[in-house]
């Protein structure tokens, strides 16, 4: 999301609260049913007046108050009344004038062109200019029903208006819209006046609706839709090519009833379907019996036998479904889907609203969002006779129009009326696989879309597209533009744009491990960064470029050898058994590269702290919060190199579905060699997968793999703030003692240096937890141990990808503090030496048979585990300017219990970065035997 600046927020009442008729409208079964899904969002794009901003906000918030004097309910509450009698509740709109929200903000560096040049439309800025994302309908009941934000770009004004979809539907919506563009514009407004009146459902049923056994949604379980692995695209379809749309799917029926918008979706229909690959070849067509929907919002206003006004403020309307099979569907082609979508909107009569409203009362059914929506489905919402260009507030009609976050999901289809008379836009929500088809379908593009002819495009940080003509240019899209955000350490603001990387070829390279897709798929990006001091004013030492320039080339010449990591992930849906597997699509879409400066904030305020200061050190990193299955749509690497006071971080976030430590840290050190001296003694990296032949076959096939995506974003969040950091660092000669001592304890001489330490770490934690878990509670650790150098032959360290296994040691917390440090060490050299090339085998061998995804954010729970190696070549990237002086981690993959070990500054010493409870981090400083160890 874009980085909005607020600049007010008022909450606006009627200016009027006197001989209002009504105090209290009842909600009916098509108000009802819309509890629990989003609001609804619709916005217009102007191009910016000539009034100052201030006077223009002015103006706006009085003809909106004007505007609310009208609609009032619309300033009102939802009130809902508990039926002891019946154990029901019910919901009604009480027109107490409590407000509706008016927010002015600005989005600096945002410009007209930025919303409207993209083929696909940027989300990321799009729904920041929306109020209340995420708020479902029943919250109404102490959020307000209606809020508005009025945003300010570089050179237009963006009106984003939010209306509680349980009080009113589009009708409605622009209704609202519509008046209040004229009051501002002529100072009155001709618009029929809203009518309130529920009279029209006399004699069918009574109000208010009872609803059994209601209960709240627990806000932890709302379902917020993985918008990060859709993508939309506004269709434009000209009144001439619509005409001829209409024209052939009546003519292939035999019959005149098929209208146009009909025609357009069946085309759509049609279309989209193809785009999926439902099915492979036309062969296929009659054998097919997998089923596609479309869902149409029908209007049920004209269809009373005494027509509901236009002006009624409410919901009227009806979910309508077409349903066919796939292969009858692609057979049977634009008439065919064009005369079924005809027919299912004939069969919405008067009977068939009065069926709908008498069965609602008596079983009431309330549809969670997306619950709708089943796999292959279309839905439309919106209506293109919305009078939505007719919205000139003063300065000028709009030149878009575009819709909020609120129930977007994977085939929502959105209608407006085109900007040219007669002409149509549908605003596509669909999977980027399906949307790149469809772009593709030279039948669907060509012959009825109309595009402006394009050229190369590549993505910038905000999600904004610049123009290639061809040449490579690495400046940032959008110049020296910065938007910024406040953290707490200072402001940090972000250089306007990002950078495309590109490269020429393409090919596929399988995401092949099944410890890959089993741990990693649902985890978070690896991100880790390393901090300099700021370099001379004379680096670097060619004049024609500047430091950022000359990061951003020597960047892009290593992602000419590392070429897979500017690609994306891409899903094939095994049709035949159900299954999903990934790869590694080596397109050159492009890793996103970030300028950022944290004013204010210096070395110091990094490295000093005893804790890790948290709330500076994530936002050094970009894709906070980001899966690493969203690599399908998101960069599979992204740089963020940002300016402090006397320093400079350079963090980076890479996919861990495609790259483990090892190939981590390989593309940062090529990358500091090429900087630093123009090219790299670095190996090249290897990518091939012939090290599983005669072991298993690829591509993986994970079953039910979308069923386990809600359990993984429901936990890909930022640490809680419960949890705190702090760098441990072991001088070589402590590490020294404690490898001796825990040798001598158990008469041996094959306990390493690491797994001393790691056994100190265990035993010195859980001593901290005992008081709160007590001796009898079980405590593991889980280690990630390489496996390039245990098969046979070995896996080179340059190969790109997952080579690493989990090993547990386990033990009671009692067991653990009276065996020792060596016992302690001596399991966890046990457990590695059992970690042999037969586990590996045994290892992909089951996992083949009996896959299944797992979230490291959930297997933490008096766990703890060790990711990283103090054999990572950390401190050799000299960019140019010298050594960096700490690593640093992000946000990814943090819980208690995480601790993450590096190499130390000097030689032979190790640093271990523990992300503990305060209370555990708190007993460990305290513990005087641990302490003792400790260097700093």
């Amino acid at each position: 999301m874009e980085n909005i600046r607020f600049i007010s927020t008022t909450y606006v009442q009627p200016k009027n609260q006197i001989d209002h008729q009504f105090t209290k409208l009842e909600l009916t079964p098509c108000d009802v049913q819309l509890l629990l899904v989003d609001t609804i969002q619709k916005g217009l794009l102007f191009h910016k007046p000539d009034k100052q901003s201030l006077k223009l906000i002015e103006h706006l918030k009085v003809s909106f108050s004007r505007t609310l004097d009208i609609f009032y309910p619309l300033a009102g509450r939802l009130a809902v009344t508990a039926n002891e009698d019946d154990n029901t509740t019910s919901f009604s709109l009480d027109c107490n004038g409590a407000g509706a929200e008016f927010v002015h903000a600005a989005a600096d560096g945002v410009t007209v062109a930025h919303i409207l040049d993209p083929v696909l439309v940027p989300d990321n800025i799009v729904y920041s200019l929306f109020l209340m994302n995420g708020v479902l309908n029943y919250e109404g009941k102490s959020k307000p029903l209606l809020a508005v934000q009025v945003t300010d770009l570089v050179d237009g004004i963006f009106i984003g208006m939010t209306m509680n979809h349980s009080v009113g539907d589009g009708t409605c919506f622009w209704n609202f819209f519509n008046t209040w563009s004229e009051i501002s514009r002529s100072g009155t407004s001709t618009m029929a006046k809203p009518i309130f009146g529920r009279e029209f459902l006399d004699g069918i049923i009574h109000l208010p609706i009872r609803i059994p056994f209601f209960q709240y949604p627990n806000p932890e379980d709302k379902v917020v839709p993985p918008m990060a692995s859709l993508q939309q695209r506004v269709f434009h379809f000209r009144k001439e090519k619509i005409a001829a749309l209409k024209s052939k799917a009546n003519v292939q029926m035999a019959t005149c009833k098929i209208s146009s918008l009909q025609a357009l979706m069946g085309h759509l229909w049609v279309s989209i379907t193809r785009a999926r690959g439902l099915i492979s070849s036309a062969t296929e067509y009659e054998v097919s019996q997998e089923i596609t929907k479309y869902m149409v919002i029908v209007g049920m206003r004209q269809r009373l036998h005494v027509p509901l006004s236009d002006q009624y403020l409410g919901n009227a309307v009806l979910f309508g479904t077409a349903t066919t099979t796939v292969g009858e569907l692609l057979q049977g082609g634009l008439g065919f889907a064009a005369m079924e979508l005809n027919k299912v909107i004939a069969l919405q009569t008067e009977q068939e609203v009065k069926k709908f409203l008498e069965g609602f009362v008596e079983n009431p059914s309330l549809p969670k969002r997306g619950a709708v929506m089943k796999s292959n489905s279309l839905l439309t919402g919106s209506s293109p006779r919305f009078d939505v260009y007719g919205n000139d507030f003063g300065w000028g009609r709009p030149v878009a129009v575009r819709s909020g976050s609120g129930n977007k999901v994977d085939g929502k289809l959105t209608v407006f009326a085109g900007a040219e008379e007669g002409s149509i836009d549908f605003e596509a929500c669909l999977s980027p696989q399906t949307l790149q088809a469809l772009v593709e379908d030279e039948e669907f593009m060509q012959r009825n879309v109309e595009e402006p002819e394009r050229v190369g495009r590549r993505l910038d940080r905000g999600g904004r597209e610049s123009i290639d003509d061809g040449s490579f240019d690495r400046r940032s899209g959008n110049g020296d533009e910065i938007v910024p955000i406040v953290v707490g350490g200072g402001e940090l603001t972000l250089g306007g744009g990002g950078i495309g990387i590109e490269y020429g070829g393409r090919e596929e390279i399988e995401v092949s491990e099944p410890l890959v897709v089993r741990y990693w798929s649902s985890g978070d990006y690896i991100q880790k960064g390393i901090l300099f001091h700021k370099p001379q004013s004379n680096y670097p030492k060619d004049p024609n470029k500047s430091l950022l320039e000359h990061l951003k080339a020597s960047f892009s010449r290593t992602l000419d050898i590392f070429y897979p990591l500017a690609g994306r992930l891409a899903i094939t849906e095994n049709d035949q058994d159900n299954t999903t597997s990934f790869s590694v699509d080596c397109n050159g879409v492009g890793a996103q590269f970030v300028h950022a400066a944290a004013d204010g904030v210096t070395v110091a305020d990094v490295l000093d702290p005893i804790l890790v200061p948290d709330d500076i050190v994530y936002s050094f990193f970009p894709l906070n919060g980001v899966l690493n299955y969203q690599g399908t749509s998101t960069p599979l690497l992204a740089v963020q190199v940002t300016e402090l006071v006397d320093g400079i971080f350079i963090g980076l976030s890479m996919n861990h579905s495609v790259v483990d430590g090892t190939s981590f840290w390989n593309f940062f050190n090529t990358w500091s060699d090429i900087s630093r001296c123009g090219k790299t003694s670095q190996p090249v990296p290897i990518f091939s997968r012939q090290f599983l032949d005669g072991i298993i076959d690829l591509p993986v096939r994970i079953p039910h793999f979308r069923d386990q995506i809600p359990a993984a974003e429901s936990t890909s969040s930022l640490p809680p703030v419960l949890l705190q950091q702090r760098v441990f660092h072991f001088s070589k000669e402590k590490i020294a003692g404690i490898k001796a001592k825990a040798n001598s304890q158990m008469g041996t001489s094959k306990i390493s240096s690491l797994q001393a330490l790691l056994g100190r770490l265990w035993l010195s934690i859980a001593r901290a937890e005992c008081h709160s878990s007590g001796t009898d509670q079980e405590t593991k650790y889980k280690i990630l141990v390489g496996m390039r150098q245990r098969l046979k032959p070995p896996l080179p360290d340059q190969y790109l990808g997952n080579a690493v296994l989990f090993g547990v040691v386990k033990s009671t917390v009692g067991n653990l503090v009276e065996q020792g440090l060596g016992w302690a060490a001596w399991e966890v050299n046990r457990m590695v030496a059992s970690q042999t090339e037969q586990e590996v085998k045994k290892f992909l061998e089951d996992w083949m048979e009996s896959p299944q995804v797992t979230n490291i954010r959930g297997v933490a729970n008096r766990i703890l585990l060790t990711g990283s190696s103090p054999r990572f070549n950390v401190y050799c990237n000299d960019f140019g300017w010298g050594r960096p002086v700490a690593v640093r981690s992000g946000a990814g993959n943090k819980y208690d219990g995480k601790l993450t070990v590096f190499p130390g500054a000097e030689e032979g010493s190790i640093e271990f970065e523990a992300c503990l409870s305060s209370e555990t981090l708190q007993a460990l400083a305290d513990d005087a035997e641990f302490m003792d160890s400790v260097t700093k």
